[in-house]
């Protein structure tokens, strides 16, 4: 995937009707009950952090990852905690391949304005 079409899919201005993806559950006040199917924006910055790895092993460590959810609700925004448990990464890459697109890739952020 290229650097622009992170930056697309990234943009808050990108609406697209998502479900959420296998395994998420609702945590605090939503622990029973939560908004699978809605319309969502795109989350304005994604952050690559390392999966846990047992020393010994060398195998990926269960990490339970805790986020806010943002969907329109009748062209309103909604916000809803939610979890996942993810027992391995749900992608692999080298830092050489981040750091050959951005040089700080730990973070990368939509721009300001939609692109086009």
């Amino acid at each position: 995937m290229t650097l622009v079409a992170w930056l697309f899919l990234l943009s808050t201005n990108n609406l697209n009707y998502e479900n959420l993806i296998s395994g998420v559950a609702g945590a605090g006040t939503n622990a029973n009950s939560f908004v699978n199917g809605a319309l969502r924006p795109g989350r304005d910055k994604v952050t690559f952090t390392p999966h846990p790895v047992d020393p010994q092993s060398g195998q990926f460590l269960p990490t339970t990852n805790y986020f806010t959810d943002i969907y329109l609700t009748n062209g309103i925004r909604q916000q809803q905690q939610l979890l996942r448990i993810i027992s391995r990464p749900d992608f692999l890459s080298a830092r050489a391949m981040w750091c050959r697109m951005l040089p700080e890739f730990h973070t990368l952020r939509a721009p300001a304005q939609p692109i086009g």
